[in-house]
């Protein structure tokens, strides 16, 4: 990969990383003015963040394309994740790798379909904000998005998701890309 396109990936994993710490600064002020739709939203839009720094690291499979087209891309994500990886000094048991939260929001619809053919009782608690004992006599897979706030915690349908480790996770890409675009950029001896 070249300077100049590194200089681009860079960049746009710093523009994703500070847009997260946006985003938890608005969720500690939305927690604080007890704006539950606020959370979530601030909740959201921190990790689609997170996934999208992921995806730049640890790309999924692509789709809507020929077979060809799909080993082509595969190609070139992969050794785009692989420069970027060896230029962040990020190794593959990093706190970004894991998005199967990301996962469950970006398809809900999916999951609720899961939800409306498993449920034994169709109990559904949804955007709840407190201790994950807070509400009792439901399965833990009718519970859909479930945040406390004390523990960084973000419940759904069961599966716990601990919000600081992730946090840190994008704190320390954010370090380490600032610091491979300092070190890019004082090594360069022309323009991009």
């Amino acid at each position: 990969m070249d300077r100049h396109v590194l200089h681009i990936y860079l960049t746009h994993i710093i523009d994703s990383a500070e847009d997260s710490q946006r985003a938890l600064a608005r969720l500690d002020s939305a927690i604080a003015q007890h704006a539950v739709g606020s959370v979530f939203s601030e909740l959201d839009r921190f990790l689609v963040q997170a996934s999208r720094v992921s995806r730049f690291l640890w790309p999924g499979a692509p789709g809507g394309c020929t077979n060809a087209e799909r080993n082509q891309r595969r190609s070139q994500s992969n050794v785009r994740a692989n420069t970027l990886r060896g230029a962040l000094e990020i190794g593959d048991d990093h706190g970004l790798r894991d998005r199967s939260l990301r996962d469950h929001l970006e398809h809900t619809d999916e999951r609720l379909d899961d939800w409306a053919n498993s449920s034994t009782r169709h109990s559904f608690a949804d955007r709840n904000i407190g201790p994950a004992n807070s509400i009792v006599g439901l399965d833990p897979a009718d519970m859909f998005r479930h945040y406390d706030p004390k523990s960084g915690v973000f419940s759904y349908r069961g599966e716990n998701f601990d919000i600081p480790i992730i946090a840190r996770a994008m704190m320390d890409v954010l370090d380490k890309a600032k610091v491979a675009l300092a070190a890019q950029e004082s090594s360069a001896s022309g323009p991009f």
